[in-house]
C-alpha cells in the first residue's frame, strides 16, 4: 500500500511538470521555428500522458489489497512500464522523422535570448525531476519509476542538446538544428527501445 502512495506521487508530479514543460518547449519551438525543441515538447507531451496513465492505473486498483492484490499491482506496474516505454519509443521515432524533414524543407531559426533562457530552465526542471524520481524509486521499488527515472535523464541531456542547437542557430544555420534534432531522436529512441526489452522481460519470467 505505501508503495502505491510513492508511484502515485511520482505519477502526478510527472504529470504537472511535464505538462509545464511541454507548454514552455511548444511556445519557444513555433516561435523560434525550432523543429528540435517543438519535437522535444511533444515527448514532454507523451511523457505528462504516461504521467496520467500512472496516476489513473493506481487510483483504479487503490482497493486492490492482500498477497493477490500486490501481485495484480506488480504485473500492472510491469504492462505499465511497457506502455510508457513504447510511447517513449514513438515519441522518439517522431523526433526523427521530423528532423530528417526538415532537411527536405529547411525553415530558418528565429532566435532570442528569451527563448534560450527558457530552455535553459526547463533543463533545470529536469534535473530536479530525475532527483525526485531517484528518491521516490528508493522508498519504493517500481518499474514505473524507474522508466520515469530513465526518462528522466534521456530528457535532460535531450534538453541540453537544445540548449546547444538554439545557440548554434544563433549564427543562422538552420542545419544545427535539423542535425541535432535528428541525434535527439535516435538517442530517445534507442534508450526506450532498451526499456521495452526490459519491461518485456519482466512481464515473462517475473
Amino acid at each position: 500500500m505505501k508503495d502505491r502512495k510513492f508511484i502515485l506521487s511520482a505519477g502526478v508530479f510527472a504529470f504537472v511538470c511535464n505538462l509545464l514543460l511541454f507548454g514552455v518547449k511548444l511556445y519557444v519551438g513555433l516561435a523560434s521555428g525550432s523543429i528540435s525543441i517543438y519535437s522535444d515538447g511533444i515527448n514532454n507531451f507523451f511523457d505528462c500522458l504516461s504521467g496520467a496513465l500512472t496516476v489513473g492505473v493506481i487510483i483504479a486498483l487503490s482497493k486492490v489489497n492482500g498477497e493477490e492484490g500486490e501481485k495484480i499491482v506488480k504485473r500492472t506496474q510491469h504492462l505499465l512500464s511497457f506502455v510508457m516505454s513504447v510511447v517513449v519509443a514513438i515519441s522518439g521515432f517522431y523526433f526523427a522523422y521530423n528532423s530528417l524533414e526538415r532537411f527536405v524543407y529547411p525553415t530558418p531559426v528565429n532566435y532570442m535570448t528569451k527563448y534560450l533562457w527558457l530552455i535553459v530552465g526547463t533543463t533545470f526542471v529536469k534535473l530536479l525531476m530525475i532527483f525526485v524520481f531517484r528518491y521516490l524509486g528508493k522508498k519504493a521499488e517500481s518499474p514505473v519509476i524507474r522508466v520515469m527515472a530513465v526518462d528522466g535523464v534521456l530528457d535532460f541531456f535531450v534538453s541540453g542538446v537544445t540548449v546547444l542547437t538554439l545557440v548554434l542557430t544563433k549564427s543562422g544555420g538552420y542545419a544545427y538544428d535539423a542535425v541535432c534534432g535528428l541525434a535527439i531522436g535516435i538517442l530517445i529512441t534507442v534508450g526506450a527501445i532498451k526499456l521495452v526489452i526490459s519491461s518485456v522481460k519482466a512481464i515473462i519470467y517475473d
